[in-house]
């Protein structure tokens, strides 16, 4: 895609939280969730970002939208750093980037019904009122396929797939060009998992919308996404078109990760690639590159330098040793 269809630049964006290693307040060092990730996100695309768990998805996710501040680095949302923007008018930014988390029952407000729910974004912006945001919050239940007499419901009152379509509608309730989709579907019924993928895919193509999709699931990220970038230990390894990363993956922790996805066929056999040791301490990840404590193919370079994104093929970057 042209660069003129670039919607959010991540430029060397990095999230260290600290640990205090004791009760006086002595240091104990940090945890580098994110550490100098550079990459883009295109218009009206949807970039999937896959990973183990503990490997920095979830707080990639976060400071896009600027819910954790970062430790150093920036994000341009619409050509803006939006971590040099004051906080006042990131009131106004927050309209147009907006998140739906894992647990819906989590970050709903229980004691609150879904007419309440999904209309609260309307109120704290003052977008609109009465009548308006009455009509409003039937339009977007009418979106995400719920009648409208499901606004006199709790969130304990509906089902797992019915309380993340609330989500998804009060995620939509201000016109967001944006949407960070926290592992939305990995808490649902396989069956419920389809329903909202199709969703969000028909609200994509309704609003022209941009997602950031984040799972550990490689089969659902195939489905939905663009482009897929597969991060380790808080780095970016492999970033490229999904038919290309699924069918002609470089890096040595991509290719294990597609290998470890069952195949629906019995009779098809796949060699799997099984990895050795740890996962290195966040605290302190290894010289060189981070993945060559468990890479088969680690050479001396690797122990001594780490490898930077290089652009392999079109739209096709990997950080890797063995494509220098």
């Amino acid at each position: 895609m042209e660069a003129g269809k670039v919607l959010i630049e991540i430029k060397n964006l990095s999230k260290h939280f600290p640990v205090e290693r004791s009760l006086w307040g002595n240091s104990g060092g940090s945890i580098k969730a994110v550490d100098d990730v550079t990459f883009e996100i295109f218009k009206e695309e949807t970039f999937g970002l896959v990973g183990e768990s503990g490997c920095g998805k979830t707080t990639m996710g976060r400071l896009l939208v600027r819910l954790i501040e970062a430790t150093g680095g920036g994000v341009k949302f619409e050509g803006v750093n939006i971590f040099k923007t004051p906080r006042a008018e990131m009131r106004t930014v927050r309209q147009r980037m907006q998140i739906v988390f894992q647990d819906p029952f989590s970050s709903l407000n229980p004691r609150m019904k879904v007419f309440d729910l999904i209309g609260e974004p309307l109120r704290a912006h003052r977008f609109c009122k009465g009548r308006q945001l009455e009509e409003r919050v039937y339009e977007l239940l009418g979106f995400v396929g719920l009648d409208i007499y499901f606004k006199y419901r709790y969130p304990h009152e509906l089902s797992g797939g019915q309380r993340q379509r609330v989500a998804i509608a009060r995620a939509l309730a201000l016109y967001p060009k944006f949407v960070v989709c926290d592992e939305p579907v990995s808490a649902l019924d396989v069956s419920i998992q389809a329903q909202i993928i199709n969703l969000l895919q028909e609200l994509q193509q309704k609003f022209g919308l941009t997602y950031l999709f984040i799972s550990h699931d490689l089969r659902v990220v195939q489905h939905i996404s663009s482009r897929v970038g597969v991060m380790y230990l808080g780095n970016l390894v492999e970033i490229a078109p999904k038919y290309v990363l699924y069918s002609e993956a470089r890096h040595p922790y991509t290719k294990a990760l597609l290998s470890a996805v069952p195949i629906p066929d019995p009779t098809l056999r796949r060699k799997k690639m099984i990895l050795g040791g740890e996962i290195p301490s966040p605290m302190n990840p290894p010289p060189g590159c981070r993945f060559r404590t468990r890479c088969s193919e680690a050479k001396e370079m690797c122990q001594q330098e780490q490898p930077g994104l290089i652009e392999i093929g079109k739209g096709h970057w990997v950080s890797c040793h063995l494509y220098v």
